[in-house]
Parts: structure tokens; C-alpha cells; sequence
């Protein structure tokens, strides 16, 4: 049963991939839960909370090139190593209180968008993970799908997130080179 109710969420929010995904905490809370990402995170909530632990790390981690082609601070990436962390069980949710707030980006002019994108989906990843707001995972998810509306729109990080971050979130594992670097024109900035 769970199975069925997960691949109608996916199926569900494939099908509304070139429709508006944008939502942040000063819309009103039903336009948020009636909009794609709101309706496919309640469905995933309430088969299993922690896949949106994972799907909100998947897709925060993805945004780091978003921030690298502009900023130089280091703080997302300990952000997210923190954030990986926690869900492979190396620290406790304490480790991710520094990282509760968004990291204050460097720039001001046209790229504060994707970066200020990058901060808001790192920082309501992590949100999540302390608090299971069913709200900081449909806005950790939006703020990344901004960052990625700006810069490396051809990497179509939405079918990235549907059909391959998304199922790996479901087996509450680390994705693989292959599926991390599967969006390839970003994914190379964080190249070993």
C-alpha cells in the first residue's frame, strides 16, 4: 500500500513539473499544501517523515554549485556534511542547530537569487530534520527548484529530483557518484 501511495505522489508531481513550484512561509498555508510540492510532501509524510529527510538533503546538497559560481564561503558545504551526518546516524539533530538560519549570502546584484535559493533550501533542510515540519520540506524543495530556475537550467533539476533523487529517498540511502552527478553540467563544480 505504501508503494502505491508513493508512486502516485511521484507521478503526481511529474505530471505538474512545468507548473509552479514556488512556496515560502509568507504564502498562506493552504495555497502552500494545495500547490505540487505541498500535496506530494503530504503524501510522502505520511507513508515515512524521514524520506523527506533525505529528499530535502538530496536536493539542498544539489544547490551547492548554485552558490560556488558566486560565493566563496564554505558554511553550506558544513551545512550539508552536517546534515549527512544526521541522517547516517554520526551526530545528533543538536549538530544541526548552527545551520538553522539561512547563510547570509555574499552578493547583492542579479545572482542573489539562486544563492539566497541555496541558503533558504540548505537551511529548511535542516529545519526539517530537527523539527519534521511538514512545511520545511515543501520549502526547502521550492527554495531549490529557485535556485535552479536562475543558473544551470539545463540540468532540469525537477525530473533529477522525481526520478532519481526521489526513489534513492525512499531507500534512505546515500545516492551513488552516478546519481548524484546525473545533473551533469552543475554537478561538475563539486567534482573530486
Amino acid at each position: 500500500m505504501n508503494e502505491i501511495i508513493l508512486l502516485e505522489a511521484q507521478n503526481s508531481l511529474l505530471s505538474a513539473i512545468n507548473s509552479v513550484w514556488d512556496a515560502d512561509e509568507f504564502m498562506d498555508d493552504v495555497y502552500v499544501l494545495q500547490s505540487p510540492l505541498g500535496a506530494f510532501c503530504q503524501k510522502v509524510f505520511k507513508v515515512d517523515p524521514v524520506i523527506l529527510s533525505w529528499l530535502t538533503f538530496f536536493s539542498a546538497r544539489s544547490t551547492l554549485p548554485c552558490w560556488v559560481l558566486s560565493c566563496k564561503s564554505k558554511e553550506p558545504f558544513l551545512a550539508i556534511e552536517q546534515i549527512k551526518n544526521f541522517l547516517l546516524e554520526r551526530v545528533s539533530a543538536q549538530a544541526l542547530i548552527p545551520f538553522l538560519a539561512p547563510i547570509p549570502t555574499e552578493v547583492q546584484d542579479c545572482r542573489f537569487s539562486e544563492t539566497a535559493s541555496t541558503a533558504d533550501a540548505i537551511s529548511f533542510a535542516a529545519k526539517y530534520c530537527v523539527r519534521q515540519s511538514l512545511f520545511d520540506a515543501i520549502y526547502s524543495l521550492s527554495s531549490a527548484c529557485i535556485a535552479f530556475d536562475h543558473v544551470f537550467t539545463e540540468d532540469r533539476f525537477r525530473f533529477w529530483l522525481i526520478e532519481t533523487a526521489f526513489p534513492v529517498a525512499t531507500e534512505k540511502r546515500e545516492l551513488t557518484k552516478e546519481e548524484m552527478y546525473s545533473m551533469s553540467a552543475s554537478q561538475k563544480y563539486l567534482a573530486d
